[in-house]
């Protein structure tokens, strides 16, 4: 009788086992994770200030986790992260008046995540949530996704004011940087 049960809970344990690693192929099966060449990815804001003058700030470090339903080749999954002390303007000095200015110390990071993806007549939007500056908003961002090779590259461009996150407008002396700024998204 003893056999006969130890036999009968190692069956239900490797049944068991059989079972989980079923349902975990089945999970991740529901989405592919893409995972971005940073060599040949850039995410960048470009700026604009009076007297007239633009300048580009680029994050050079994040946390991306990138998803598509296997199926439509639609994007299912987007989560950005990163903190802007990783955002280079080229220019350290107007850098570490941009970290005050943010109020760095209290918060950090800036973080996007996908709730949907709509289509319009233009094409795709990605309807998210982009949290910074201890505040998070709905924003609609358009982008283009193609798939070549096994490959796929998203490019999307939006504005934002940083002001719907209640930064101030900035002011030095004779210079006033517009509060729209240009983002721009190539992966």
């Amino acid at each position: 009788m003893k056999l006969s049960y130890a036999l009968g809970m190692r069956i239900l344990k490797y049944l068991t086992l059989a079972l989980a690693l079923t349902l975990t192929g089945v999970l991740s099966a529901s989405t592919i994770e893409l995972i971005p060449d940073r060599d040949l990815s850039t995410i960048e804001a470009e700026m604009s200030a009076s007297p007239p003058h633009t300048f580009t700030g680029v994050v050079r470090d994040y946390s991306l986790d990138l998803g598509v339903d296997p199926e439509s080749g639609r994007l299912s999954v987007a989560n950005f992260r990163f903190n802007f002390a990783d955002f280079d303007t080229d220019n350290s000095k107007r850098d570490r008046k941009m970290l005050k200015w943010l109020d760095h110390i209290s918060w950090p990071d800036a973080q996007f995540t996908l709730i949907r993806v709509d289509e319009t007549g233009d094409g795709l939007v990605a309807i998210g949530e982009f949290s910074m500056h201890g505040l998070t908003k709905t924003v609609e961002i358009p982008f283009s996704m193609t798939r070549k090779s096994g490959r796929f590259t998203l490019d999307a461009t939006t504005t934002l004011d940083h002001r719907d996150w209640e930064l101030p407008k900035v002011r030095l002396l004779i210079f006033t940087v517009n509060p729209v700024l240009k983002v721009r998204i190539h992966l």
